[in-house]
């Protein structure tokens, strides 16, 4: 009886643990790209990518998304490419 007590709280705990939520649009608008980016390069890219992952359109072409979900999708793609292209030209943020 102890056991099912136990592995009752157990399942309980476990299905009350929040699911991490992707951030809004509104939020997604506010990030900018810049050569402070770039000191945590690969953080940031697996961030935005799982924002994605979250948001459920990480795999899903653009052309089948709404509006809202397709703007979503390419501002992380353009924040993306421009770590990615940015990061690995010194020169790109130079001000």
């Amino acid at each position: 009886m102890l056991r099912i007590l136990i592995i009752t709280i157990l399942l309980s705990a476990c299905a009350a643990k929040p699911r991490p939520q992707a951030v809004s649009l509104e939020e997604l608008r506010g990030i900018t790209v810049d050569a402070n980016s770039c000191k945590n390069l690969d953080n940031s890219v697996t961030w935005l990518e799982n924002q994605q992952r979250l948001k459920g359109i990480a795999n899903t072409a653009p052309e089948l998304l709404n509006e809202h979900d397709r703007e979503y999708q390419a501002r992380i793609r353009i924040a993306v490419w421009a770590l990615r292209i940015g990061c690995a030209n010194p020169d790109r943020y130079r001000g």
